[in-house]
């Protein structure tokens, strides 16, 4: 399935619900026959086609069922009038996700469902539900910062934000929210729970414990994100499996503990069922206030799967468990099987659950049950889990953030212990205290925990090497890392090691992987060039910022290199410093008719002529080009170059503008 949802998002068109619909059929139709039949290879073969084609049907009925308009073209500065949906106050702005019932001159058909805005001025106290007026600037959303990237405006079509801007004058409250729907009820909520957690929690861990409870990451400082970013801490800020599994895990034993306190219950009711129950219900209200993200939905379905195995009295830990999580989350989103959270969510825990019957397939039960020795065995579980999640995420970090962490490992083995112990039970004991006021005791708590967290990664990172820059993988070789850890994981023959080789094998290849020695933006406003000695040259520093800092981490380029003197530039004619290729960026309709006759690939930032683009003799990227491509990126190749294209031609896909 997960082959199915991942093939649909590389089709350059979209495909044919009614003919993915049959397609889909023919194999089902083709497993009952030859099941009828004993036909165990045609029924397994069947089997196989079917979920793949299941998973590209499931993506395509998605994509048709979130349908909404996208703003094709930039839009203001124009009056904005709608319900504000959502409130995000980060470090140095605000950030309103709105419903728009007017904008500008548009007709109602061209107004997109939902908007998302940023306003850098004094902070607004407006809430979810009020109705505003808002005056900025409006544009459709973006693309990819470069081939194969993070499709941002993909990510937006399915939260159904069809603009992103940015406003010039402060919002205007129209009116204050009367009636309320169950979702602005609970993201006012959420807005009240982190505010008093942030209030009641001193230190630099305060707005940390607000996300802990709510999931809202946008209050934590950027230099606090980056050093847990680098000692590979940063999934303690993403509610996931710890989280979820801390929360439910100790609402279970502690039902199970007041329980088993009372000797009649005990002897006359399932009180281990009762527990499971009263964590389940729980969870849910976790899931609520913690605004249900992916990785959050992901640990409730496994949560949920693992109480629901209690119920039944079946085992509760297996892969056959996280499958069905993952199963249950393709059906309904299938398009988070394309983010770094769904992957390396389940990478972890997939790994951690194998390991996990592979110790207790060989029956390594400890006889000493003294405290010492328990409390070693902890220190030793905590070991080996911080050492498999992290083996099996490593791959994925290098992939999707061309980084890894090298402290890692130590930065948690050094803090989970007081995450585990103190952080999470003070968070669960303070949300459950907060509806008395008796929580006002435990924040403080939780506060001196957190900040002592921050000094120790602050140590951490800080130390020299901390972080390695990691040049983008060809997929050949993050294909080969996957299926090795898939066959390591989930086989259960002892040629099951061969998954290690393959890994090998993918690792090995991986610094081999061809890199672009030309970048262009999809708006043309900005190229890199890298030069024979590898070096990444950028034509303006200031222009396009966040796809220039995409080239560098793709490009594993540590720091900015002030050589805009490698671009020899005179008026408005450019000669593009790129390694083996001849590239001229121009400005002008007279310099690119020029360029056309001298140089091999031109750049042209403009919207030329019909007679130009035919009779230019070199390869000619206009505007045209982009709007229709997206991002390119040039690789050199024996026989000159290749292309490689950021986005489909515009308009075959829906999330395209």
């Amino acid at each position: 399935m997960i082959a199915g949802v991942t093939v649909y998002f590389a089709l350059p068109t979209e495909p044919s619900l009614p003919l993915v619909l049959l397609a889909t059929l023919l194999p089902a139709a083709g497993w009952i026959w030859a099941s009828r039949r004993g036909a165990a290879y045609s029924s397994f073969g069947s089997r196989l086609i079917f979920f793949f084609l299941l998973g590209l049907l499931l993506a395509t009925i998605r994509t048709a069922s979130v349908s909404a308009p996208i703003l094709p073209r930039a839009v203001g500065p124009t009056g904005i009038e709608g319900t504000l949906l959502l409130r995000e106050d980060r470090p140095g702005d605000q950030r309103f996700t709105i419903a728009p019932d007017t904008i500008g001159a548009l007709t109602e058909d061209q107004i997109p469902e939902k908007i998302r805005v940023t306003w850098r001025g004094d902070r607004m106290d407006v809430h979810p539900g009020d109705r505003v007026r808002v005056f900025g600037q409006l544009m459709p959303p973006p693309g990819p910062a470069l081939p194969g990237g993070f499709d941002y405006g993909r990510q937006l079509y399915y939260d159904r934000i069809g603009a992103v801007g940015f406003l010039y004058a402060q919002p205007e409250i129209k009116a204050a929210a009367s009636r309320n729907s169950l979702h602005i009820r609970i993201e006012r909520l959420r807005d009240r729970i982190a505010a008093r957690i942030e209030r009641l929690t001193p230190g630099a861990g305060a707005p940390i414990a607000a996300t802990l409870v709510t999931g809202q990451r946008d209050g934590i400082p950027p230099e606090i994100t980056n050093i847990l970013r680098d000692t590979g801490l940063a999934h303690l800020l993403a509610i996931s499996g710890l989280h979820m599994g801390l929360v439910c895990g100790l609402l279970f034993f502690s039902l199970r503990f007041i329980f088993a306190c009372h000797p009649g219950w005990t002897a006359r009711y399932p009180i281990k069922k009762w527990a499971a129950v009263g964590a389940i219900l729980g969870g849910i209200v976790y899931l609520a206030i913690s605004g249900a993200p992916v990785s959050a939905q992901r640990a409730f379905i496994m949560a949920v799967i693992g109480f629901l195995a209690i119920l039944a009295e079946r085992r509760a830990i297996s892969l056959r468990n996280v499958a069905i999580a993952a199963v249950v989350i393709i059906i309904l989103s299938p398009e988070a099987v394309m983010g770094a959270g769904f992957q390396m969510s389940f990478a972890a825990v997939t790994a951690l659950v194998a390991a996990y019957e592979f110790v207790h397939e060989q029956q390594w039960t400890p006889r000493d049950r003294r405290l010492p020795t328990r409390f070693l065995r902890f220190i030793g579980a905590l070991f080996l889990t911080s050492l498999i999640a992290g083996m099996a995420t490593s791959p994925m970090s290098m992939f999707h953030f061309n980084r890894i962490a090298v402290y890692g490992l130590g930065a948690n083995m050094a803090v989970m212990p007081l995450f585990t112990l103190i952080v999470m039970p003070g968070a669960v004991l303070g949300l459950v205290l907060m509806p008395l006021g008796l929580d006002q005791f435990v924040w403080p708590v939780v506060g001196w925990a957190l900040s002592t967290i921050i000094q120790v990664t602050d140590m951490i990172a800080a130390r020299p090497g901390a972080v390695m820059p990691i040049a983008q993988w060809s997929g050949l070789a993050w294909g080969l890392v996957m299926g090795g850890m898939l066959i390591l994981c989930l086989f259960r023959a002892a040629w099951r090691w061969a998954g290690v080789g393959v890994i090998l094998l993918g690792m090995g290849l991986a610094p081999l992987s061809p890199q672009p020695v030309l970048l262009i933006s999809e708006d043309l406003r900005n190229i890199g060039a890298v030069d024979q000695a590898g070096e990444l040259s950028i034509l303006s520093p200031q222009r396009a910022r966040f796809t220039v800092d995409q080239w560098r981490e793709s490009l594993a380029v540590t720091k900015e290199k002030r050589e805009l003197e490698k671009f020899a530039c005179e008026e408005g004619v450019c000669q593009v410093p790129a390694y083996g290729l001849d590239v001229t960026y121009t400005e002008t309709i007279e310099a690119t008719a020029r360029a056309c006759r001298e140089a091999e690939i031109v750049i042209a930032p403009l919207w030329t002529a019909e007679d130009l683009k035919t009779s230019c003799a070199a390869l000619l990227i206009t505007k045209e080009t982009s709007a229709a491509r997206g991002p390119i990126s040039f690789y050199l190749t024996r026989e000159g170059y290749r292309l490689k294209e950021g986005a489909p031609l515009r308009g075959d896909r829906p999330w395209v503008p």
